[in-house]
C-alpha cells in the first residue's frame, strides 16, 4: 500500500508530444527507456486540459504535447512525478509536424493513472498496476528539459445553460437550446463524447404539482470542447445468438433494455421498430406448446400490433406488461404512441424482455431493436406575459460525475423566463414583381439556434386560401420574412385588373391570463397589390411622310409603367407581334420570357381629318419594349414605320395623314379600370421656316438667315430652288438684297427636308428697309420676315455707374439686337476703352443679341481717383427714319466706372508715427494701399525712402504679400542698413512713403519717426548667498548685446571675491534667437581652480559686466561698469 502522501499527490514530467507508453517508476530498469535518454533542447508543453484548467477526471483519456527545436530522436522520456515518485513514460514523434511529441494518458473509473507513447495501447492492454489510485486533489507533474506542466486529479462541476427567454409552452422549444458545460465528461480529446442525464421538468405553467423526469442523451458539440447539447435518440441493440448445435436443456435470455425519453409537440408520435426475428428448424411439435417458444413483455403507453409473417396475431394494451407466444415467424413492433394525454407531454419507457426455451436442438437469430423518435420539436419551456405568481418553468439536469457513475450525480439547475406574443405582420412593399411579407412573432422562434419558420394564410378575392411558409430572417431573430411575386397570382387568376386585395393571416399562440390557457389568435393584415398608371411619350414628335413611299424614320416610344417589370434583378421585355397585314389594334403585350400577358395592349392609328386607320403591317413584324434597365419600370420600343403599308394607309384616308395616334391600354391601373393613355406625333406637310423672326437693320456686318423648306413631295431631289426678295419700306423691290433662285440642299437620303443660308451685305442695308420686308418664296408657299430697328441697352455690374478699386471685377453688358448677326452662331466684338485696352464681348448664345464681358480692374483700365466712360456706338440709331436716304450720326451709349482711390498707411513695427527702438534688430515696414495694386494679376511694389540723422535719404522696394492684396511689406536690418550701434545710438531717423493719390484725389507723403537707444543691464542669480562647492546661476538681460538677432549671442562677466580679487571671466550664452538674454554659472570653490572663483566663507562675492552701450550712451558715448554681488 502507498503511503498517504503518494494517494494525494501524483506527479509526471513529460519530454515532448507524446503517445505514452508506459507508467514507471524511475528506480525500475526497463528496456523501453533504453537508449531514449533526453537531449538538451528547449521545450515547451501544453496539455489537451489546458481549456478546461489542466483538471482531469476518471474515465478520461487526455495527452500531453512536448514542441522542441530539433528532433533529438524518434521517441522522447518523459519524467511523471506522482505524489513525490517519478515514472518514465515515452513521448512519439508527430510525423509531418515541426519537433512535436506527444504522450497519452488515461484514469480509469477507479482513478488508476495509465501512460504511454499511443493511445491504442494505453488501455486495457498496457496497465500500470503498481501505480495507486488517485484522490481527489492529487497532482500530476511532466517534465522534459526543464519545462514541466501540472494537471490535477479533481472533479469539475457541470453547469447548464438555457435559453434565458424562451417562447410558451414548454413542449415547443428545441432541444438545442440546452447546453451542459461537463469538462469531466469529455472522455477523449479527438472524438465526439456523449453521456445520457435526467432532467426534471416543473412546469408550474401545466399545473404540475410535482416533476416529470425523462432521460435525455446528450452529444459534445466538438472534440475536446467539454460542451454537450441534446440530440436524437437512436438506440440499436446488436443480435444475440447462442452457440449452434445440441444444447438440451438451454435457457438464453435476450434483454434489450433501454430508456428513453420522447419530448415531442403535443400528438406527434414516436415510431419503434421492434423486430424479432425466430427461425427455429428440426422441431418435431410445431404447434404451440412449453417445448419450443418465444416469450417477452413491453411496458409503453400506446397501442401495439405484433404479427406473425404477414398475420396480425394480436393487439395488446397501451400499458402494462404483456407476455405472447409464437411458434415461429417475425414479432414486429408496429408503432408505439408515446403520448401522455394527462400532462401533454411524451414521456416513456420501453422494456424488451425475450426468453426462449427448448429441450432440442434448434438454432435462432434475435434482430435489432431500434427506437428512433421524432425531434425535430421538443421540450418547450415558457412563461407568460400577465401571469399569476409561480407560473414558471424549473429545470435541473443529473449530470453523472463520468462515465458509469452510479451515484452523487451533479444537479445542474436554471428557471428560465417564458413569454407569448402576438404576432404582427408587416408588408412593406406590394407590387405585381414584389410582395414582402415580414411576420414578427417571437414565441415562434422555436430554436434559437436554427432558422424556424411560420405559416401564413392568404385570402384572395375569389375566397380561396391557400398556404405559405416564412423562413426566420436569422437564427433566434422571431422575424420572418418571404418576398412573393403577384404576377404568378395574376397569372393563376387569382388576382386580375378589378380586384387587387388580398388577407394575410397568420396563426399564433397567446397565454390567456383569464383562462390561464394557451389559446391560439389570428393575426390577419390586408393589403392592396398596388398597380401604376402608364405613362407614354414618343419621339420625334413631327414626322415627315412622302407621297409615293415610305416614311423612313423610326419612332421611340417609351412607356413608364410600374406593372411590366416583373423581373426585379434583370431587365424586362414586352413584345407585340404582327403578321402581314395585321393591324395594329389592340394587340397584347407578351412577356418575352412567358411570364405573362395582358397587362396593357397598343394601338396606332393614321389620323386624317375626322378619319382614322390602323397601321397595318408589310410583313411580318415584332414591336419589343425593352426596359431600359433593371427595376426602372421604363421601357422603350423602336417602331420603323416602314415595315408598315403606307399606300394603303393614303388610299384609306385619301392623302397624307395629320398625324400618328400611339395608344397605350394600362390594363391593369391604379384606379382598377383600363385607361387608354395617348401620345402623338405630327406628320409634316410642306412649309418654309427660319431661324429668325426678324431682320435687323444694321451697319455692323452681313446679316444671315437659316432657311428650312420641307417638302414630303421634293423627298430625293437633293436640291431645290426658292426665291427671295427683300421690300423696303415703301414696297419697292431692293434688288441688292434680293434672289430670284437660291439652292436649298436636301439635309439627308430622301428626306425632303431642305436647308440654305441667305446672306444680307451690310453695304445693301440702307434706312429705307426700317419697316421693309424679306419673303422667301417656294412654290405656293410663302414666308415673310420684316425688318427692323433696335435701340441698345448697357449696364455695368446691373447699372450704369458703379465705383470699384483695383482688383474688383466688373461685368459689362450690352443688349444690341443688331449685332445678332448670325442666329445659328455666337456673335463677338469688341469696344475700345483707351488706347491700351480693348473691352471683348461675347453674345451670351445664339439669337440672344446680349454680350458680356467680364474684366478685373487694373491700372490699364484707369487710374485711381479718376472715372472711366466704356462706350458704345450705336450705328442705326433709333432716330433714323426709313425716309433718309444716308445714315445719321451714330448714338453713344456708356456707363461710369469710378476707380476708388485710398489713403496708405504706414507702419513701423507696428507703430505709424513714432517709436523707440535699440540699436540691434531689424525694421518691419508695412504699407497699406490699395492704389498701388496696379496688377491683380501679379505681385506690385512700392518705393519706402529712409531719411538719416544726417539728412541723406535711402531708398528701399517693398513687396506686395500677394497677388491684389494692396499690403506691402519690408525687412531692413539695422546694423546691415542704418548703421552700428555706436553710430546710431542717440539718433532720429524717418521712414517715409509717398502716396501718389490719397482718399481726396491728393499726393500725401507719411512719415515715422524712430530713436534709436540703448538700455542698462539687468543682472540677477538663482540664490543671494551660496556654500562653497555650489554653482551661481547667473542670468544677464542686455538687449543692446543681442548684436546679431538671426543667432544665440554671448557676453562675458568677470566673477571675483573678497579673497579673489582677480577672479575668473564666464562666458554667457544667449537663451535663443533674439533675447538678449544670456545665462550661465561659476562653481564657489576653496581651491585656485579654472573656471571657478575662488571665496572663503564670510567672502562677497561680486558679478562684474561691462555693458558697451550704456542707456547714457548717446550723452556720453562711452561704456560703464554695472556689478551685482552675492554672500558666501
Amino acid at each position: 500500500m502507498r503511503s498517504e502522501k503518494l494517494l494525494k499527490s501524483m506527479t509526471l514530467t513529460i519530454l515532448t508530444v507524446i503517445t505514452l507508453s508506459i507508467i514507471i517508476p524511475a528506480t525500475t530498469t526497463l528496456a523501453l527507456s533504453t537508449g531514449k535518454h533526453p537531449i538538451a533542447t528547449a521545450a515547451i508543453l501544453s496539455t489537451s486540459r489546458d481549456a478546461f484548467g489542466r483538471k482531469v477526471w476518471k474515465n478520461q483519456y487526455f495527452y500531453v504535447d512536448i514542441y522542441l527545436t530539433s528532433k533529438p530522436a524518434d521517441e522522447i522520456t518523459l519524467t511523471v512525478e506522482v505524489g513525490g515518485v517519478p515514472y518514465s513514460v515515452n513521448a512519439s514523434y508527430q510525423a509531418g509536424t515541426a519537433y512535436l511529441y506527444r504522450a497519452w494518458f488515461y484514469i480509469d473509473e477507479n482513478g488508476k493513472l495509465y501512460g504511454n507513447e499511443s493511445k491504442s495501447e494505453l488501455y486495457p492492454t498496457l496497465r500500470v498496476s503498481e501505480l495507486t489510485t488517485l484522490e481527489e486533489g492529487d497532482s500530476i507533474t511532466i517534465e522534459y528539459s526543464g519545462a514541466s506542466v501540472t494537471l490535477t486529479f479533481e472533479h469539475t462541476e457541470a453547469s447548464v445553460t438555457i435559453r434565458s427567454n424562451v417562447p410558451y409552452p414548454l413542449n415547443l422549444t428545441g432541444t438545442n437550446d440546452w447546453t451542459i458545460v461537463a469538462p469531466d465528461l469529455n472522455k477523449d480529446p479527438e472524438s465526439i463524447d456523449n453521456f445520457t442525464a435526467y432532467v426534471e421538468i416543473m412546469d408550474y405553467t401545466q399545473g404540475w404539482t410535482s416533476p416529470k423526469k425523462v432521460l435525455v442523451p446528450f452529444e459534445e458539440t466538438d472534440e475536446n470542447s467539454g460542451e454537450f447539447e441534446p440530440t436524437t435518440i437512436s438506440i440499436t441493440n446488436t443480435s444475440k445468438k447462442p452457440a449452434s448445435g445440441d444444447v438440451p436443456d438451454l435457457k438464453v435470455n435476450y434483454e434489450g433494455y433501454k430508456e428513453f425519453a420522447a419530448l415531442l409537440y403535443n400528438n406527434t408520435k414516436l415510431n419503434v421498430t421492434y423486430a424479432l426475428t425466430l427461425n427455429i428448424t428440426d422441431i418435431t411439435n410445431t404447434t404451440k406448446d412449453t417445448t419450443g417458444y418465444i416469450a417477452g413483455h413491453l411496458k409503453v403507453n400506446g397501442t401495439i400490433n405484433f404479427k406473425a409473417g404477414d398475420t396480425v396475431i394480436t393487439t395488446y394494451p397501451v400499458s402494462g406488461i404483456t407476455e405472447f407466444n409464437v411458434t415461429n415467424g417475425t414479432i414486429e413492433l408496429v408503432t408505439v404512441e408515446l403520448y401522455d394525454t394527462d400532462t401533454g407531454y411524451n414521456i416513456g419507457k420501453v422494456d424488451a424482455y425475450v426468453n426462449l426455451t427448448e429441450t432440442t436442438t434448434y438454432k435462432f437469430t434475435v434482430e435489432n431493436i431500434t427506437i428512433t423518435p421524432y425531434t425535430e420539436y421538443a421540450y418547450r419551456l415558457a412563461k407568460v406575459e400577465g401571469e399569476a405568481p409561480g407560473d414558471y418553468v424549473e429545470i435541473a439536469i443529473k449530470v453523472p460525475q463520468y462515465i458509469g457513475a452510479s451515484k452523487d450525480p451533479d444537479t445542474a439547475s436554471k428557471t428560465p423566463t417564458i413569454f407569448t406574443a402576438i404576432g404582427s405582420i408587416e408588408v412593406p412593399v406590394a407590387t405585381l414583381n414584389t410582395l414582402n411579407i415580414t411576420v414578427t412573432d417571437a414565441d415562434e422562434n422555436r430554436h434559437s439556434y436554427a432558422i424556424d419558420s411560420v405559416t401564413i394564410y392568404i385570402k384572395f378575392p375569389n375566397g380561396t386560401i391557400k398556404s405559405y411558409t416564412l423562413d426566420e430572417t436569422d437564427e433566434d431573430t422571431g422575424v420572418f420574412s418571404e418576398t412573393f411575386a403577384p404576377y404568378e397570382w395574376v397569372k393563376t387568376g387569382l388576382l386580375n385588373y378589378t380586384h387587387n386585395s388580398l388577407e394575410i393571416n397568420e396563426t399564433t399562440y397567446y397565454y390567456s391570463s383569464a383562462t390561464g390557457e394557451l389559446k391560439i389568435a389570428n393575426v390577419s393584415k390586408s393589403v392592396d397589390v398596388a398597380y401604376t398608371t402608364a405613362e407614354v411619350s414618343v419621339s420625334p414628335t413631327e414626322i415627315m411622310i412622302p407621297v409615293t413611299r415610305e416614311p423612313v424614320v423610326t419612332l421611340v416610344v417609351t412607356v413608364n409603367d410600374g406593372d411590366l417589370n416583373l423581373l426585379t434583378d434583370s431587365v424586362d421585355a414586352w413584345t407585340v407581334t404582327l403578321d402581314s397585314g395585321e393591324n395594329l389594334s389592340s394587340k397584347v403585350l407578351e412577356h418575352t420570357g412567358g411570364l405573362l400577358s395582358g397587362l396593357a395592349k397598343l394601338t396606332i392609328e393614321a389620323v386624317k381629318d375626322s378619319t382614322s386607320v390602323y397601321l397595318n403591317a408589310s410583313a411580318k413584324t415584332a414591336i419589343t419594349f425593352v426596359e431600359t434597365g433593371e427595376d426602372t419600370g421604363v421601357f422603350k420600343a423602336y417602331i420603323n414605320l416602314r415595315n408598315f403599308d403606307w399606300d394603303w394607309v393614303r388610299s384609306a384616308l385619301g392623302g397624307i395623314p395629320d398625324k400618328l395616334v400611339i395608344t397605350y391600354t394600362d390594363v391593369y391601373t391604379s384606379d382598377l379600370e383600363p385607361e387608354d393613355v395617348e401620345a402623338e406625333v405630327t406628320v409634316v406637310k410642306a412649309n418654309i421656316t427660319v431661324d429668325r423672326d426678324v431682320i435687323p437693320v444694321t451697319r455692323h456686318g452681313d446679316v444671315k438667315i437659316g432657311i428650312t423648306v420641307t417638302d414630303p413631295s421634293a423627298a430625293g431631289r437633293g436640291t431645290i430652288s426658292i426665291k427671295v426678295t427683300a421690300y423696303d419700306y415703301e414696297g419697292n423691290n431692293v434688288t441688292t438684297i434680293s434672289k430670284a433662285s437660291v439652292d436649298a440642299t436636301e439635309t439627308g437620303i430622301e428626306t425632303g427636308v431642305f436647308k440654305c443660308t441667305f446672306t444680307i451685305p451690310k453695304e445693301a442695308i440702307t434706312p429705307k428697309l426700317i419697316g421693309g420686308r424679306l419673303v422667301i418664296s417656294y412654290g405656293d408657299l410663302e414666308k415673310e420676315i420684316p425688318f427692323e430697328i433696335y435701340g441698345v441697352e448697357m449696364y455695368v455690374n446691373g447699372s450704369s455707374s458703379i465705383t470699384v478699386k483695383y482688383g474688383d471685377v466688373i461685368n459689362v453688358t450690352i443688349v444690341d439686337p443688331d449685332r445678332n448677326l448670325d442666329n445659328s452662331e455666337v456673335d463677338k466684338f469688341s469696344v475700345e476703352v483707351n488706347d491700351k485696352l480693348k473691352l471683348n464681348f461675347t453674345e451670351t448664345g445664339p439669337d440672344t443679341g446680349i454680350f458680356v464681358t467680364t474684366y478685373t480692374v487694373d491700372s490699364d483700365f484707369g487710374e485711381a481717383g479718376k472715372p472711366v466712360d466704356i462706350e458704345y456706338e450705336d450705328l442705326t440709331p433709333t432716330y433714323a427714319t426709313p425716309g433718309m436716304d444716308i445714315w445719321p450720326n451714330a448714338e453713344t451709349y456708356s456707363v461710369t466706372v469710378y476707380i476708388q482711390s485710398f489713403t496708405g498707411k504706414l507702419l513701423v513695427n507696428g507703430e505709424e508715427e513714432y517709436l523707440e527702438v535699440g540699436p540691434i534688430g531689424k525694421l518691419n515696414i508695412t504699407v497699406v494701399d490699395w492704389d498701388m495694386n496696379k496688377d491683380p494679376d501679379d505681385i506690385n511694389n512700392v518705393t519706402i525712402y529712409i531719411k538719416l540723422w544726417n539728412g541723406t535719404y535711402k531708398s528701399f522696394t517693398a513687396y506686395e504679400t500677394e497677388d491684389s492684396t494692396g499690403v506691402f511689406t519690408l525687412s531692413v536690418d539695422i546694423k546691415d542698413e542704418i548703421g552700428t550701434p555706436g553710430e546710431i545710438i542717440g539718433k532720429n531717423i524717418q521712414v517715409v512713403y509717398r502716396d501718389e493719390v490719397d482718399a481726396a484725389g491728393e499726393v500725401t507723403t507719411k512719415i515715422v519717426t524712430l530713436k534709436f537707444i540703448s538700455w542698462d543691464p539687468e543682472i540677477t542669480t538663482d540664490k543671494t548667498a551660496y556654500n562653497i562647492g555650489e554653482k551661481i546661476k547667473i542670468t544677464l538681460k542686455d538687449l543692446d548685446a543681442n548684436t546679431d538677432p538671426d543667432k544665440k549671442d554671448s557676453a562675458i562677466v568677470r566673477v571675483y571675491s573678497t579673497s579673489d580679487p582677480i577672479g575668473a571671466s564666464i562666458p554667457l550664452r544667449e537663451t535663443g534667437k533674439d533675447t538678449g538674454v544670456f545665462i550661465g554659472e561659476v562653481l564657489v570653490s576653496d581651491t585656485m581652480m579654472s573656471g571657478a572663483v575662488y571665496a572663503k566663507l564670510g567672502d562677497i562675492i561680486t558679478i562684474e559686466y561691462t555693458d558697451k552701450y550704456p542707456a547714457d550712451y548717446g550723452v556720453t558715448g562711452e561704456e560703464k561698469i554695472f556689478t551685482y554681488t552675492v554672500r558666501v
